[in-house]
């Protein structure tokens, strides 16, 4: 569970705090490589430019601003639990989720880029919550492990985690579903 404390000296008296998720520390290290190549792209353009080689410093432009879109791309997906609910922004959109009405209505659907797989890299998956919105994926909300089974089992136990410290905090209704755990 995710609490901290006041300063008032009692360390049983516990402080809201929300649970933010988002990419992987990997993911975000490669993200903010390709910034910074973005950057360096810019700066060899416009180095470029002295010498009045146009094609180059719009190939320079063209690579850079490439950069910069992968990077923010890769650093957008996130999710916020909170108590006035679930905020979550992927690659394209945001969402504003009020707080599901069952442990239930969460889902982990296998991720489809993990079907083209790099070397040795293993299957993800990702949440998915049923809404009045309709389903929403939930951005920086993947796992990834050896087998798609695994990493099932991974993303259940942080589902079930999330579930029990919105309980403890009465965001959700306590007799609500824990979960449907299949393994």
């Amino acid at each position: 569970m995710t609490a901290t404390h006041f300063g008032d000296g009692n360390p049983a008296t516990p402080r809201f705090q929300p649970i933010v998720r988002r990419s992987s520390p990997q993911e975000q290290v490669i993200a903010w490589g390709l910034i910074v190549f973005g950057f360096l792209g810019l700066v060899i353009g416009l180095a470029i430019m002295r010498y009045g080689l146009y094609r180059e410093v719009l190939i320079c432009a063209i690579a850079s601003a490439l950069c910069f879109l992968m990077g923010y791309l890769t650093l957008r997906p996130r999710t916020v639990f909170d108590r006035s609910g679930i905020h979550s922004r992927t690659a394209l959109r945001s969402y504003d989720i009020a707080w599901p009405d069952s442990r239930d209505d969460f889902g982990i659907a296998r991720d489809a880029r993990s079907a083209r797989r790099i070397r040795s890299a293993g299957p993800s998956v990702h949440v998915t919550v049923r809404s009045s919105a309709g389903t929403v994926e939930l951005g920086g909300m993947t796992t990834r492990a050896i087998t798609e089974a695994r990493a099932h089992y991974l993303m259940e136990d942080e589902l079930d985690r999330i579930w029990a410290w919105a309980v403890f905090w009465g965001l959700v209704p306590s007799g609500s579903s824990p979960g449907n755990r299949a393994h």
